[in-house]
């Protein structure tokens, strides 16, 4: 490991004489990058995370009947229970009633459902081993399924890396719009909504300037749905997300770790709606770091 470190730091000094991190700061350095990659590996393995959805159903207008029984509009697996309730959509509103006697849960307490709020956070149910919530994209209205036992979330193997890298992990100017700005985002069913940009980032890699933009999703980090030369071969071909940190306050620059580069959900399931790299994210440069391809 000592002589690991020692070469991959000379090979990192001679990539770029901006890095010039000594044999401990690398060490460091790696240490932190594998504790963020276990720690997503814990977020993706929970009981409700990405790899325990199972399907998406996109309900049709009026009476949309839940359960085990093929008599339903829609049919949950695992479960013995033959109707669990049913979800109505009428003028885009969506109204969910349960079968008598049959338990159903949300945030482990009973319920009794009404009308459904869309907005993020989303309402999760519970039945059992299954957990699902409404999703609306576009004009469609779907529930989106999770089961705890799901095969591939039990049988789950972990992540395929690139190797760490210093070099790709760079400072930021960050640039906040004076007047709101909106960029198009489309995402994997077709579907293209327009989102306020909350910055642009404008770093220099490998010698040359580019900028990005960076979306608010209400959290201490910025959203980037970022794409490069490595779409498609080596990484996910739908481009890949960053969260780097909003700068603290009088501050302008942010760090852009290209090495914590992440999958989007779709990587990992058929049944996730992700957004795709709007055009002035798309880099023509090989960001052969973060998280590859998954099988």
């Amino acid at each position: 490991m000592r002589m690991l470190l020692l070469i991959l730091a000379l090979l990192f000094a001679s990539c770029n004489k901006k890095v010039n991190l000594s044999q401990e700061e690398l060490a460091d350095y790696v240490k932190a990058v594998e504790a963020a990659r276990a720690e997503r590996v814990t977020e993706l393995r929970k009981p409700e995370g990405w790899l325990s959805v199972i399907d998406l159903h996109w309900l049709s207008d009026g009476v949309n009947t839940i359960g085990a029984a093929e008599d339903n509009k829609i049919i949950f697996p695992r479960i013995e229970t033959e109707t669990i309730g049913a979800y109505q959509l009428q003028g885009g509103e969506v109204f969910f009633g349960k079968v008598e006697g049959v338990q159903v849960s949300s945030e482990g307490k009973e319920y009794m459902g009404g009308v459904v709020d869309v907005s993020y956070p989303p309402t999760v149910v519970n039945h059992k081993s299954l957990y699902w919530y409404i999703i609306k994209r576009g004009e469609k209205y779907g529930i989106r399924l999770k089961d705890t036992l799901a095969d591939q979330r039990l049988q789950f193997k972990g992540i395929p890396y690139c190797d760490i890298n210093p070099t790709y992990k760079v400072t930021a100017k960050v640039t906040v719009p004076e007047k709101e700005e909106t960029v198009s985002i489309t995402n994997v069913i077709g579907n293209v909504n327009d989102f306020p940009v909350a910055a642009e980032l404008t770093f220099t890699l490998n010698g040359k300037e580019h900028t990005i933009v960076a979306l608010d999703e209400g959290t201490e980090n910025y959203f980037v749905i970022l794409g490069d030369a490595t779409n498609g071969a080596a990484t996910y071909g739908g481009g890949r997300f960053l969260y780097p940190k909003k700068p603290s306050e009088g501050k302008t620059t942010t760090i852009l770790d290209f090495n914590l580069l992440q999958n989007p959900p779709c990587a990992f399931s058929d049944f996730a709606t992700c957004p795709l790299p709007p055009e002035k994210n798309v880099l023509d440069v090989e960001l052969l770091v973060g998280e590859r391809k998954t099988h």
